[in-house]
């Protein structure tokens, strides 16, 4: 048994399952686990710590600016198994967990039962069945996978939409994606799909996250949902290798590109769906100060559900991954939405409101 004093030691003699990062807020005056080594994450040693070694990390820190920026630092050499310690009644703690990597999410303060049934099924020392809210997450990403699917197909067959279809895939992501995280997310979605499937369905998490951070009605963050899963539904007639071609683009290979959202918005012109839906994947490559595509529209004709769609697929579009280039970190990225509002392209107010989603008010004010 290890205590919260051993934190200041760092180290021991042999290599640890578990690392607990902590800091002066820790409230559990005890740590009871098996093979685990501890450090905090305002001592130089963190810093030093071999990261690489661990199966999994437990951050049991108050999510302050500072730890914020700390564990960023940290991110590329952590482990994938990230446990994080936060008030689960805050939407804000839950959403600035899942974008620095969670793929768990415990009460804070930590109760070391809940602590140690966590440490066993992450890394595998039990062999306990997935509780029910596992498989309705899975429930919810095997039914976003399958509606996208059906979308790109039909678009490629001439095939109607399966509106209802959709509609209940959103509902799903809706009730699943405020618990399961971005990073967790998008990680099941690599194993099976390729990278325009991915594209949309962390356009369609970022989106449905923001859209409740915001306090939209449940109707009217199902249908940014949709228009998130939607928007790049015309890239389904582009070849891929077009698509994933690492290099620039020729006159007429950008010409083609820039052809999906009229193309994704004539196939979807012929279902029943909301015009604001409609709207969004025409035109969430416009630019509020007219220079984008494909009408060049400008300003006031451009409604809400596009302008954050716009904001959504941008931010997604740096954070993700991709084989030519490396994802951004989420203040990278937002610093960079943030030079797009002052240039006049998006809505400074909208980056603003998906700052504090992803992060809290101190640090998107910073």
């Amino acid at each position: 048994m290890l205590r919260s004093q051993d934190l200041a030691a760092g180290h021991h003699d042999k290599v640890a399952a578990v690392i607990v990062v902590g800091d002066d807020t820790v409230s559990s005056p005890v740590y009871d686990l098996q093979d685990a080594d501890f450090v905090d994450i305002a001592d130089e040693k963190c810093a030093r710590y071999d990261f690489g070694s661990p199966q999994a990390v437990v951050f049991d820190v108050a999510l302050s600016r500072e730890n914020i920026a700390i564990i960023q630092s940290l991110n590329p050499v952590l482990p994938k198994k990230r446990v994080f310690s936060v008030d689960l009644k805050s939407f804000r703690a839950r959403i600035q967990a899942n974008s620095l990597g969670a793929t768990a999410l415990i009460n804070r303060p930590i109760r070391m039962r809940e602590l140690n049934y966590c440490i066993q099924e992450l890394i595998g020392t039990t062999q306990r069945k997935r509780d029910r809210r596992q498989v309705e997450i899975d429930r919810s990403i095997k039914g976003a996978a399958s509606a996208l699917t059906s979308m790109f197909d039909g678009i490629s067959t001439g095939a109607k939409l399966d509106v209802e279809g959709a509609l209940r895939a959103c509902g799903d992501i809706g009730a699943a994606i405020p618990e399961f995280g971005q990073e967790k997310w998008l990680d099941n979605i690599r194993k099976h799909h390729v990278s325009t499937f991915q594209h949309c369905l962390l356009v369609t998490s970022v989106a449905t996250m923001f859209g409740q951070s915001l306090g939209m009605r449940r109707a009217d963050v199902v249908a940014l949902t949709m228009a998130g899963m939607l928007h790049d539904i015309g890239k389904a007639t582009i070849p891929v290798a077009l698509l994933d071609k690492p290099g620039k683009l020729t006159d007429a290979e950008l010409k083609i590109i820039k052809s999906h959202p009229e193309v994704g918005s004539r196939y979807l012109s012929s279902t029943v769906i909301r015009p604001d839906i409609l709207h969004a994947v025409r035109h969430h490559h416009e630019a509020l100060d007219g220079s984008g595509y494909p009408d060049g529209l400008s300003g006031h004709q451009i409604p809400d559900m596009t302008r954050i769609l716009t904001v959504c697929d941008i931010y997604a579009a740096l954070i993700e991954r991709r084989s030519y280039k490396e994802p951004l970190p989420p203040a990278a990225a937002i610093d960079v939405l943030r030079t797009l509002a002052t240039g006049g392209k998006v809505e400074g107010a909208l980056v603003e409101a998906l700052a504090s989603a992803v992060f809290d008010r101190t640090t998107a004010s910073a």
